[in-house]
């Protein structure tokens, strides 16, 4: 980063808990990125739309870390915790400053939130048990996924830290982009393509595990995919 940054950098992003790779970054990381975020005087935007499932790593907020709050926003969302992706409800959290120069422009462009979405999301609040279910189904899911995954010769994933989302390594099977094509036709699976999130994500796959409320179709899915990718690397050593 210090490489990269020079006179016309103005802010730094962040994606924590991130998304795709699901990491939650830890103290030491966070703070060395505060630091940098100070010595060169910018403004870190923090997407944390996947905070409410870290599994018990802990969630530090950058805004919170000294000297942080001032040049911090803090994007939340109610879309991913509460499992309301259709309602695209969030807010901010930063200083004054900073909130009155976005607020007269986000009024001019986005308009304003449904009023039902806006109830939607408030009675789910007042029913914390709610939330609990999500995070429940959720560890359950990621350590089946772990498990099934990582049984699947040449392929691997680590331990999702947050979320719904496993980050799968294919990369010793070839093109990530022909294996997303090939789990659709043959395995009837739809996961999202690692170089979507950039050149690095080119030989991984996003995997979404929050699709069905059923388990079980969860665990079919996941078992369709060990099938099929099986079944692919013995396509490609005949060929």
């Amino acid at each position: 980063m210090e490489a990269k940054v020079s006179a016309k950098t103005k802010m730094v992003l962040l994606t924590h808990p991130n998304n795709p790779t699901t990491t939650v970054y830890n103290r030491k990381s966070l703070t060395a990125l505060a630091n940098f975020v100070i010595r060169h005087d910018l403004i870190l935007v923090v997407d944390q739309a996947f905070e409410d499932f870290t599994f018990g790593n802990e969630m530090i907020t950058p805004a919170a870390l000294p000297g942080m709050f001032e040049r911090t926003v803090s994007v939340f969302s109610f879309s991913k915790g509460m499992g309301f992706s259709g309602l695209r409800v969030g807010y901010v959290v930063c200083s004054d400053k900073v909130m009155d120069a976005m607020f007269a422009n986000a009024v001019a462009v986005l308009g304003a939130t449904s009023t039902s979405a806006q109830k939607a999301v408030v009675t789910a609040m007042q029913h914390p048990a709610f939330m609990q279910q999500f995070e429940d189904a959720y560890e359950v899911r990621r350590k089946k996924a772990f498990e099934i995954i990582n049984s699947i010769p040449n392929v691997s994933m680590l331990m999702p830290q947050s979320g719904f989302l496993c980050w799968v390594d294919v990369s010793k099977l070839g093109n990530s982009s022909d294996i997303v094509a090939y789990l659709v036709k043959e395995a009837k699976v739809s996961v999202n393509d690692g170089v979507n999130y950039g050149p690095g994500g080119q030989g991984h796959l996003r995997v979404v595990l929050g699709v069905y409320k059923d388990d079980e179709k969860v665990i079919a899915a996941l078992n369709r995919m060990k099938t099929a990718l099986i079944a692919y690397q013995n396509t490609t050593e005949t060929e």
